[in-house]
């Protein structure tokens, strides 16, 4: 039987407010201490894991081909790039010979260097056990980077 989480409160914590400070929720789970009954079935392990090395070699060329072609920032040709180097991360993570049960999200930006800098970040809900992500990062020499991202979630 699965231990299920139990919610315990929420405490709103106001910091301020009127002084221009951010509000924050601070949502604290526990799990219960005994066992409970459940219809849900327990979960499994992935029979064949995401590997994460062999993808990640092969993103890096994706991305870097890709971006090789790009000689300036164009709106119309980027978003294009984008679009096809996505499908090819997703179609390269479908034939890594990880469980079929595996659902991909593959996430491609570019961008020109002008000067600035940028922090890519991501936020998913997923579990440490069995789900999984991959990124590469590319600069070319017009002064444009990419960074493509896979996530690998195990679909139980």
């Amino acid at each position: 039987m699965r231990k299920s989480p139990r919610k315990q409160k929420n405490n709103a914590v106001g910091v301020g407010g009127e002084d221009g400070e951010d509000r924050y929720i601070v949502e604290i789970m526990e799990y219960s201490s005994e066992e409970e009954e459940s219809d849900e079935m327990p979960l499994t392990q992935p029979e064949v894991h995401f590997p994460i090395t062999k993808v990640e070699k092969e993103l890096s060329q994706i991305l870097q081909g890709g971006m090789d072609k790009l000689t300036m920032y164009e709106p119309e040709e980027v978003s294009d790039m984008c679009q096809q180097l996505a499908n090819d991360a997703r179609d390269l993570a479908k034939r890594s010979g990880a469980s079929e049960r595996y659902r991909y999200v593959a996430q491609a930006k570019i961008g020109a260097i002008n000067g600035g800098g940028m922090l890519v970040g991501t936020k998913c809900l997923w579990d440490v056990e069995t789900d999984t992500f991959v990124h590469a990062s590319y600069r070319n020499r017009h002064d444009l980077f990419g960074v493509l991202v896979i996530h690998a979630l195990y679909k139980d």
